[in-house]
Order: C-alpha cells, then structure tokens, then sequence
C-alpha cells in the first residue's frame, strides 16, 4: 500500500474526513498564530488511530505551503517510520542518546513540504532517552523559526514517554475511540496531561459513527474515519485495567 493510500487527505481529498482535518488544522492555526508549532498527538490507548491522525494532520499543515516535520515519537512501535519507509534510518533515538546534528535525520517524503524525523534505533529504553533531557534541544532545533513539528507518541497507558514528550511541546491533541473509551480512565489521563504542564489543545474523536456518543463523552471533532493499529507487544506489563481518577475534571 502506498503513502497516499494510507493518507485521506491525499486519497480522498474532497471527502467529509479529509474537511475533518482541514477543520482541525485551522483550531489549531490559533496556536500557530500564537508562536505554538510543536503538537504531540496522543491517545489513551493503543489502536485508537492516533498514528495515521498525526500523519494526516501533518499533510493537512503541509498544504497551507509551509514546512512540517512529522516526528515518530512512538519509540516502542515506530508506526511512521514503517508508512514512510524509514524505519532503517537514524533518528530521534540516536539524537537523544548520541547526539548529533538534527537536520542530519530529518527526510523528505513524497508529500510536498512534508519531512519526517523517524524514530531511529537504539538498544537503551526509550523512558531513559527521554528522561535525559534532551529532547526540547531536539525538537527545538529542528523547528527552528518557522517549521511545523507534529509528534506521534505511545498511549498515555502504555508509559510515561508521552508525558515526557509533551512537555517538550506546545501542547496535546488526544485522539479518543469509541470502541476504546473507558471514561474515567481518559479523565485521568486528560488530568495527567495538566498535571504535568501540558496544555490539551483539543480531542479528536476518531473512527466513529457520527451519529453515536460514547456514554458520557462530549468531544470537539469528529471523524468518521479510522486507520488504527494494534498494540499487542512492546510496551513492557502494562495493565488492562484502567487506573483510578486522581482528580475530577469540571
């Protein structure tokens, strides 16, 4: 399967998704406008979709002709490493524990003014890179002034990676599924986000019938359309009980 056959933007440019995402790009142009250009996109669980959202989002930057880099973060299951064909390639990986010139693992792909930062290889546990401090450097450098970065990450259930990836952002867009939603496991992880100074910019709900909620959700976007993937391996004994709620969201 091709880049652009994973892409709807791009397969389906005219369709209700691909507006979907044009509509999410433009809620987010206020944070743009506001000097914000780093987005982690993140979801509570695994198989929610939250890959192929930041892939799409990243094309949909792309298409108001500037650039964008599109990091895969998820250092556990490099997701878009593997879509873009990068997954051999050095990357965030060997920045945050070598060193190194960013610009030097920063690829272009088929899309116009899209370039992806893969995850990149590294025997050390990806928890332990991040913990090192360096990833704002990272990221920082290779924004510069005027480039778009938008990061794919692991579920918030899975580790704490996200945590730490967002604080190196400008802020969060949660992907929510339905058929995933649990409720008061995703108020503790909206509540984790806060808790650890990253600024929730929005939720996507992704893979879903419009025409049906989940018990209790109230979201900003809807998309009808879903891509997802599993989550089998890779992310050590997490359990498959959601966690009890610190605190209560108004």
């Amino acid at each position: 399967m091709s880049i652009a056959d994973r892409l709807i933007l791009l397969k389906e440019p005219n369709s209700n998704v691909a507006e979907s995402y044009r509509s999410l790009r433009a809620a987010l142009s206020r944070s743009l406008a506001k000097g914000k250009r780093k987005f982690l996109v993140v979801s509570s669980w695994g198989g929610e979709g939250k890959s192929m959202v930041s892939a799409n989002l990243a094309v949909a930057f792309s298409q108001l002709l500037m650039d964008v880099v599109l990091v895969d973060g998820d250092l556990r299951r490099p997701t878009l490493s593997r879509v873009f064909e990068r997954e051999d390639e050095i990357g965030l990986m060997n920045l945050l524990e070598d060193g190194g010139d960013p610009a030097k693992c920063v690829y272009e792909t088929p899309v116009e003014r899209l370039f992806i930062l893969p995850a990149g290889k590294s025997d050390k546990n990806p928890g332990d890179l991040l913990g090192k401090g360096s990833l704002k450097k990272v990221l920082d450098s290779v924004a510069g002034e005027e480039v778009c970065l938008v990061l794919d990450t692991s579920p918030l259930s899975a580790c704490s990676d996200a945590l730490l990836m967002g604080q190196a952002t400008d802020g969060a867009v949660l992907v929510v599924s339905p058929e995933k939603w649990q409720g008061e496991a995703e108020i503790h992880f909206a509540q984790d986000l806060e808790d650890h100074g990253i600024e929730c910019l929005g939720v996507v709900l992704n893979n879903a019938d419009p025409r049906e909620k989940a018990p209790g959700a109230s979201y900003g976007y809807g998309y009808g359309y879903g891509y997802g993937y599993g989550y089998g391996q890779g992310y050590g004994n997490e359990s498959s009980a959601p966690p009890k709620p610190k605190n209560k969201l108004l």
